[in-house]
């Protein structure tokens, strides 16, 4: 198994490579994740036909596209609970963590990756029981195209 991350830049892929070793320290086994940069939207929908889940790591967000997305692709998300995030993911669609930070403000990104960690490990386990059901008929009917232009028409409709 392998986790693939997209969308960083080469110091943060460094910083993460880092932090992942002292996490779960290194062997001589390759590592298991694996860094793609940054990707344009089609080769994003190549990625999200190969991949089991969505992780969503941040510590600041409103409502990112890249979920509705990845839900409108029956892809259950991980995410820290940030924002408008926590209104989009729940235990029918994926797994919510919250982000630590130390004394002095800072996160602790030690302790997040071992919550990142803790529940990759349950997504994985609801993904091989089948817990995961209609992710993707419950997504289209609050994000896809058809439901968000109607919206957007009643929107227009009533200035």
């Amino acid at each position: 198994t392998t986790i693939d991350f997209v969308g960083f830049d080469e110091h943060i892929e460094a910083e993460f490579s880092n932090l992942f070793e002292k996490v779960f320290g290194e062997s001589d086994a390759p590592p298991f994740w694996k860094f793609h940069g940054r990707k344009s939207p089609s080769e994003i929908k190549k990625i999200f036909n190969q991949v089991h889940c969505l992780v969503m790591a941040s510590s600041s967000e409103n409502a990112p596209c890249v979920i509705s997305e990845a839900l409108c692709s029956n892809i259950p998300v991980v995410s820290s609970q940030v924002g408008g995030i926590s209104q989009m993911i729940d235990s029918e669609n994926g797994i919510l963590f919250e982000l630590k930070k130390d004394v002095d403000g800072a996160y602790n990104n030690i302790s997040n990756i071992s919550a990142l960690s803790e529940s990759l490990m349950l997504v994985h386990a609801k993904i091989a029981n089948n817990k995961y059901r209609d992710i993707r008929e419950n997504a289209v009917k609050v994000y896809g195209a058809e439901t968000i232009s109607s919206r957007l028409y009643q929107l227009y409709l009533s200035l």
